[in-house]
């Protein structure tokens, strides 16, 4: 299958409100085209297809079912040539803005954070919030951009009309599971890279890596 190809029926999927997922491989792209608007909830990690797993306990798992989607995968090239394709556009947007960041609130959070370091046997703590600005964006233009910067992540565009939209590029492998052999990546510490620069690791970055890969 030709690369354009795989963005027009995406395009389609979009124009159709449809759900999908496309994500990148070693060789290529792989996506899964959802035909019904409907969530189909995961039951058992024995079915075959792509799984979206919440951090949140009380939101089950949605699977994309090989049974029930169309399956593209391209094998090819991904460079700037290649995805010269020009989709439709499709604004996503919202209509909270920044001014509605509660900053007091999250600034208590961090000195509560600093207090649970200094009494308990917690070293690290990660506090994060989320913001909400207006925007208008192309989603798979936007996902091809991530595709082109990041070219050794593992890049992604998963939309469902009732559940969301979200793209990624993520450089860590979470689980790899072969032959009753799990690898993972343990990865905290990280700085720029500069080519033609030897990396120069501090004593902050050593320590955030060792937290993760005793963990």
């Amino acid at each position: 299958m030709q690369l354009e190809e795989v963005f027009k029926k995406l395009d389609a999927h979009l124009e159709h409100n449809l759900p999908f997922v496309c994500f990148t491989t070693k060789s290529g792209l792989k996506s899964y085209l959802q035909n019904t608007s409907n969530i189909c909830e995961l039951k058992s990690y024995k079915a075959s297809g792509f799984i979206f797993v919440p951090f949140i306990n009380n939101h089950p798992p949605v699977l994309f079912s090989s049974a029930d989607c169309e399956i593209l995968d391209y094998q090819g090239g991904l460079s700037q040539e290649a995805l010269a394709v020009s989709p439709k556009k499709h604004k996503s947007s919202s209509d909270a803005s920044d001014d509605e960041i509660d900053k007091p609130k999250h600034e208590a959070l961090v000195s509560e954070a600093i207090h649970h370091i200094k009494t308990t046997s917690l070293q690290k703590v990660i506090c994060s919030r989320v913001i909400k600005v207006k925007a208008s964006i192309n989603v798979l233009s936007t996902f091809k951009k991530l595709v082109l910067k990041y070219p050794n992540a593992f890049c992604y565009c998963w939309h469902h009309p009732k559940v969301g939209t979200w793209l990624g590029a993520s450089p860590e492998q979470f689980i790899k599971l072969e032959r009753n052999i799990l690898k993972t990546v343990a990865l905290a510490g990280t700085q720029h890279k500069d080519q033609f620069t030897k990396a120069n690791w501090t004593q902050k970055e050593r320590d955030e890596q060792e937290m993760v890969t005793d963990y």
